[in-house]
């Protein structure tokens, strides 16, 4: 057990002609009642003491322990038990020289030597509100198949859930998790952090197979070889997507730039929409669209990439005069690991 300290020890008990209250009495209740409660003289709180704590001819206490951080409710009486002082709300403090908190950190910064430990909170059952807050503990088991579209939790607080179902996740305003909603399955570790204003936001986790949740992806698309001029038309490409991935950036690239004329145009269609509002542009002597003088801007509605989706690839424009060669589109996201 963790002691935390009742320390009166620098403090002389005296009354107002500065006489010692020799035998004096101090009451430990727990707070705002007459219940007392149970002391210890040592730091572990294993060896029970008396309950009142008795000054010696001094007036002085000897430090005593209680097992729980709880407030409490102090009074001091003289060795007749004539009431002197009372104080409601007093707080023990951890005694950082117990080894069991001998890694204790103190408020105001330091390093922490020992090790961490996080408390299991109550047992969680899927709901479409969850507190967190009030779960007690750091870690806590999530049971059910309600879907999940709110979690409350203060900000800065960071919470691990470990799913004993499959879970549903929905995305909303309140809880953040990347854009799409996902099931979670038995033995999947979520890891979330409050961010104020009533929004939760996932910043990681785990499969059970040791995968992590969210993965950065890249899929590149070639048209044509490295030699062969680039010409105007859709569908220069058509392949099914690996995976369900969400776009987050776009860009092209050639193995030979053209030089004059109209510069290349192109636009990627998922599932037969583009995943773009402003298509890209790759400038006249460039090889790259990064840096183009019209940068790309991605249409969120066509950004999430079902698995097996089909990705066209369009050329809308190119002057073919100048051989523009070897053009590749790459398309930069995640997906989530879910198995």
């Amino acid at each position: 057990m963790v002691g935390y300290r009742i320390d009166f020890s620098q403090d002389q008990q005296s009354d107002a002609n500065g006489d010692a209250y020799s035998g004096g009495k101090l009451y430990c209740y727990t707070n705002e009642t007459t219940t007392l409660v149970t002391l210890y003289s040592d730091a572990a709180a294993t060896i029970t003491a008396a309950n009142p704590i008795v000054a010696d001819s001094a007036g002085r206490l000897p430090v005593r322990y209680v097992g729980a951080s709880s407030p409490l409710t102090l009074s001091f009486k003289t060795s007749a038990d004539v009431l002197v002082w009372s104080m409601d709300d007093f707080e023990p403090v951890p005694n950082i020289a117990n080894a069991a908190l001998s890694g204790y950190l103190p408020l105001a910064g330091g390093t922490m030597t020992g090790a961490i430990r996080f408390k299991e909170g109550d047992a969680l059952t899927a709901a479409t509100s969850i507190d967190l807050d009030a779960s007690g503990g750091n870690l806590n088991h999530l049971d059910g198949t309600t879907p999940v579209t709110t979690l409350t939790l203060n900000q800065g607080a960071v919470r691990w859930i470990i799913c004993n179902a499959a879970t549903p996740f929905t995305h909303s305003a309140n809880l953040l998790l990347g854009g799409v909603g996902f099931t979670a399955h038995a033995g999947m570790i979520l890891v979330f952090m409050g961010e104020g204003s009533g929004v939760t936001r996932l910043i990681g986790g785990m499969t059970a197979s040791g995968r992590s949740i969210v993965e950065s992806v890249a899929v590149q698309y070639g048209v044509g070889d490295q030699t062969t001029a680039i010409s105007a038309g859709t569908n220069k490409v058509r392949r099914r997507a690996p995976f369900a991935f969400t776009i987050t950036a776009a860009r092209a690239s050639l193995a030979s730039a053209q030089a004059s004329g109209t510069v290349v145009t192109v636009d990627c269609n998922n599932a037969g929409n583009s995943i773009f509002s402003t298509v890209i542009t790759i400038d006249n002597n460039a090889l790259t669209s990064v840096g183009a003088a019209t940068p790309n801007v991605l249409n969120s509605s066509y950004v999430s990439v079902a698995d097996d989706a089909l990705i066209a690839i369009d050329i809308d424009a190119c002057d073919a005069s100048t051989a523009a060669a070897g053009l590749t589109v790459t398309l930069i996201g995640y997906k989530f690991n879910l198995a």
